[in-house]
C-alpha cells in the first residue's frame, strides 16, 4: 500500500506534466485482507480479521494522509466497496453484506478519522453498487464477486458484459469497475 500510494503521487507528478488535477478519486474495491473464509484460513492466516481491521485501517488512513501532504491535489475522494474475503459468514449475505464485513469497520473508522476535513471525502458502499461522478461522467464501483462465470467459454467477458446490461437498466454508467477477479476487461 505505501508503494501505491508513493506511486499515485509519481504518476501525477512525473508522467503527467501539464495538467492542473482538480482532485483524486480512486476506489478501493475490497479484499483488503483474507478474513476467515474458508476453514483453514483460521490457523493460516498471520492475521486474524480483527488484527487486519486494524492493520488495513492504519495504512489507509497513513496512505490518505501522504496524498493530503504530497499530492498537491485540490481534494481527494475515496470510495470504499468491501469483498467477498473480509466477511464474518459463511456464505455471502447479498442484502446486508456491509453488516457482517470487517473491512466496513475499517472504512467507518478512516471515515471518522477524516470526518471535517474539507479536502478529504470518504464514501462507503451500502450495498451492492456505489455511483460515484468523476469530472462529469458517472462510473459504477462494486466488488464484483456477483459476476458469475464458472470458467466457461469466454471467460468473464461474457457475463460481466451481461451484468453491466442489467444494472444500466437501473441507473446508466459510463464505467464499472470491479476488483474481484483482479483482470482488465477494456470495452
Amino acid at each position: 500500500l505505501k508503494f501505491f500510494f508513493d506511486n499515485v503521487c509519481r504518476v501525477a507528478h512525473e508522467f503527467v506534466r501539464g495538467f492542473e488535477y482538480p482532485g483524486i478519486c480512486f476506489p478501493m474495491l475490497g479484499d483488503n485482507f483474507s478474513g476467515h473464509i474458508h476453514e483453514e484460513l483460521v490457523e493460516s492466516n498471520s492475521l486474524s480479521p480483527c488484527e487486519a481491521v486494524l492493520w488495513i485501517q492504519d495504512q489507509l488512513i497513513a496512505g490518505i494522509s501522504y496524498l493530503r501532504k504530497h499530492g498537491g491535489f485540490k481534494s481527494i475522494e475515496v470510495q470504499f466497496c468491501s469483498g467477498n474475503h473480509g466477511r464474518d459468514t459463511k456464505k455471502m449475505r447479498h442484502a446486508t453484506r456491509e453488516k457482517h464485513s470487517y473491512e466496513w469497520i475499517a472504512y467507518q473508522n478512516a471515515l471518522r478519522w477524516f470526518r471535517g476535513d474539507s479536502k478529504v471525502k470518504i464514501g462507503i458502499a451500502d450495498g451492492l453498487l456505489i455511483y460515484v461522478d468523476v469530472m462529469g461522467r458517472t462510473v459504477r464501483l462494486t466488488h464484483g464477486d456477483t459476476i458469475k462465470f464458472n470458467g466457461g467459454v469466454g471467460g468473464l467477458t461474457i457475463p460481466a458484459i451481461k451484468k453491466i446490461a442489467r444494472w444500466n437498466d437501473s441507473r446508466q454508467a459510463y464505467l464499472t469497475l470491479f476488483g474481484h477477479y483482479h483482470q482488465m476487461l477494456p470495452g
